[in-house]
């Protein structure tokens, strides 16, 4: 049984309403493996241990979901219409990937996670191009400032310049850095911009989803989120 079943007044919430199929022992996971074998499961530990030991920013994004009220499952479908992606559910979301070897991939997992946080916020992509938040995070958390589809060098000149870690400063010096410029005039006028640049590049190209190609009208919330979130722990 759920321990947190009386918050959630369902006791098998744990393991997505199916006590047969899915196994979280302790009820306290908000991130949980389904559809894995052990190896598979085990794969995903090492990669998010991995992942949060390289970087402080993917280590809070993780555990900003593990302290969720909400759940969000990681599936690994061969047979899957997508290489990978997330969908929203009732409660949370679901990562589906096609293949294993998505597991490992740094950038993709960045990407990803970073998805089902925008979904565990509840916010709307109405008016956000949510591929471009997301794409801007794994720069930022992966300090990788490299081109991309659609992603101008203006863009990552940049995040470059406001972004780029100080191994000589304390986290805390850098969080706070971080968190003045997400906020700032500057950056959210050019990301406004640079989001329309990626929609636009994607509509030409028809490359992506309907989610790669909306524009934008409004400040990156969820990264504005995530990053005040950190600031008010430190």
């Amino acid at each position: 049984m759920d321990p947190l079943a009386e918050q959630t007044m369902e006791p098998y919430l744990y393991v997505g309403n199916n006590p047969i199929m899915f196994v979280d022992p302790t009820g306290m996971e908000k991130v949980v493996p389904r559809n894995m074998t052990d190896e598979q499961k085990a794969k995903l530990e090492n990669s998010i241990k991995e992942f949060s030991e390289r970087s402080f920013l993917f280590k809070e994004l993780y555990n900003r979901l593990e302290s969720s009220s909400k759940e969000h499952y990681i599936d690994i479908n061969p047979n899957s219409k997508y290489e990978g992606g997330v969908m929203k559910n009732e409660n949370g979301s679901v990562l589906t990937f096609r293949s294993d070897d998505y597991l490992s991939s740094e950038g993709v997992m960045y990407e990803e996670f970073f998805h089902m946080f925008q979904y565990d916020l509840g916010g709307s992509d109405e008016n956000l191009n949510w591929e471009f938040e997301a794409k801007t995070f794994v720069m930022i958390a992966s300090q990788d400032f490299r081109s991309d589809k659609g992603v101008s060098s203006t863009y990552i000149n940049l995040l470059k310049n406001d972004f780029k870690a100080d191994v000589d400063k304390k986290k805390k010096g850098t969080i706070k850095e971080f968190s003045k410029n997400i906020f700032s005039n500057k950056f959210n006028k050019t990301f406004i911009e640079e989001a329309n640049i990626f929609s636009k590049y994607n509509r030409n190209t028809n490359y992506g989803g309907d989610t790669y190609k909306s524009d934008t009208t409004s400040e990156p919330s969820n990264l504005q989120n995530f990053f005040n979130g950190i600031d008010q722990k430190k």
